[in-house]
C-alpha cells in the first residue's frame, strides 16, 4: 500500500511528541535559531506550516548519539518554524506496515544502506522542490558522541542542489537511549537536553568534497561543544555518555571509528 506524504498527520505526530515532552517535563535548553534558513521567500506569509518553495531547501545535518536525536532536532526546529523535516531513515526502521506509514505520510526517506543510490535521489528531488531533508551524516548512532569520521551524502547533497547544511547538535538523549548508558525509565522524566543549531554552511560547485566535508565535521564538533556548555543538569565525572576529551568515558573517535567499520558489514545486512 501506498501513503502520501501529508502535512496534517506529520503535524499531528509533532503535537503528539510536543505533548509527551511537555507531559514528562523535559528540561530542553536551545540556541541558534536565528542560523535556520528563511523558511519562506522573502514577503511572503508562513502558514501554519512551512511550504515547500524551490530555492529554499536545506540539509540539515545531526550529530547522532541517540533513536532520540531526531525527535529534539523536529521539536526544536518546528518550535522555530513550523518546518516538517524529511529525515533520511535507516532501512531497518521501515520493515513493517505501521512504520512505513508513518515513513509515508511524513515523506520521511528509508535508506538501504547497502545500496543507497535511490534514497540519494529521493533526497535529492525533495531538496530541488524546497523541501528540508535532515540526514546523519555519521550513518550511525555514534558512542564517541563527539562526532566522528562523516559519510559525504550530505555535502554531495548541497554541492548538487545548491542548499546549506545546517550543522545540528543534539546532547543528552545518549542519556536516556543510547551512547553505551543502559535505558533507565526514571531517566525520561525531567530529562536534560541541549540542541545547537550552527552557522549553515555552503559548498562550492567545484568544492573538493573531503575538504568540505572535514568542515562540516569541525562544525558538527563544535555544535557538539556548545550543547555540553549548555547542558541543563550537572555531568558527573566519568560519564559514559560524555565525550573522552570532555572528562567523559566514552570510547574515543578513533574507537567509534573502528566499531563503525567493524560492524559495517552487519548494518548493510540489516538495511
Amino acid at each position: 500500500m501506498e501513503y502520501r506524504q501529508n502535512e496534517i498527520v506529520y503535524r499531528g505526530i509533532v503535537r503528539l511528541g510536543q505533548g509527551l515532552i511537555a507531559l514528562l517535563r523535559a528540561r530542553v535548553n536551545y540556541d541558534g535559531l536565528q542560523n535556520l534558513p528563511p523558511d519562506t521567500p522573502a514577503g511572503e506569509k508562513r502558514r501554519w506550516f512551512r511550504k515547500a518553495t524551490p530555492g529554499t531547501s536545506a540539509v540539515i545535518a545531526i550529530s547522532h548519539t541517540s533513536l532520540l536525536d531526531f525527535v529534539f532536532a523536529q521539536w526544536t526546529i518546528y518550535r522555530a518554524q513550523g518546518t516538517h523535516v524529511r529525515y533520511m531513515i535507516a532501512l531497518k526502521w521501515a520493515n513493517n506496515e505501521f512504520m512505513r506509514a508513518i515513513n509515508g505520510w511524513c515523506g520521511h526517506i528509508p535508506v538501504n544502506r547497502a545500496a543507497g543510490a535511490a534514497a540519494y535521489q529521493d533526497a535529492k528531488a525533495k531538496l530541488e522542490r524546497g523541501e528540508w531533508v535532515g540526514i546523519f551524516p555519521e550513518g550511525s548512532r555514534n558512542r564517541a558522541i563527539r562526532p566522528h569520521r562523516l559519510r559525504t551524502g550530505a555535502v554531495r547533497l548541497a554541492q548538487e542542489t545548491g542548499s546549506p547544511v545546517v550543522p545540528v547538535a543534539v546532547f543528552g538523549g545518549q542519556r536516556i537511549l543510547g551512547g553505551g548508558a543502559r535505558f533507565k525509565l526514571r531517566n525520561l522524566w525531567r530529562a536534560p537536553v541541549s540542541v545547537v543549531i550552527g552557522v549553515p554552511l555552503y559548498v562550492g560547485p567545484e568544492e573538493d568534497v573531503q575538504e568540505a566535508n572535514a568542515r562540516l565535521q569541525q562544525a558538527l564538533s563544535d555544535t557538539v561543544d556548545r550543547a555540553i556548555d549548555l547542558f541543563p543538569a550537572e555531568i558527573p565525572p566519568g560519564a559514559v555518555w560524555m565525550p573522552a576529551d570532555r572528562g567523559g568515558s566514552a570510547p574515543t573517535v578513533a574507537e567509534a571509528e573502528a566499531a563503525w567499520e567493524a560492524r559495517r558489514a552487519e548494518r548493510e545486512k540489516l538495511g
